[in-house]
């Protein structure tokens, strides 16, 4: 973990048993702005503004609202979430 010269915790490295993963976080300490992650060999890269909007490159898991069927993008894929966290873009 680093702090900023206001002791504010901004960073943080480290492992779970899923993957590693590097988090970059808010200065107000509301969460992490970036967050780099590989969960069981799939890659991820979100970051997000202080809006609340979000754009995720790589592997991530989508349910569906209507079936609650869980759906995994590829490494190549491309999101970008609204601020409730709603899907406004993706590809593929």
């Amino acid at each position: 973990m680093l702090f900023d010269t206001n002791g504010k915790f901004r960073t943080e490295l480290g492992a779970s048993a899923k993957g590693p993963y590097l988090f970059f976080n808010d200065p107000k300490e509301k969460g992490p702005r970036i967050a780099l992650i590989i969960e069981n060999d799939a890659p991820q890269l979100q970051i997000s503004d202080q809006e609340g909007f979000t754009a995720v490159l790589g592997s991530n898991s989508l349910v569906s609202t209507k079936t609650k069927e869980v759906q995994r993008t590829t490494a190549a894929s491309l999101l970008l979430f609204g601020k409730e966290r709603e899907i406004i873009w993706r590809t593929p």
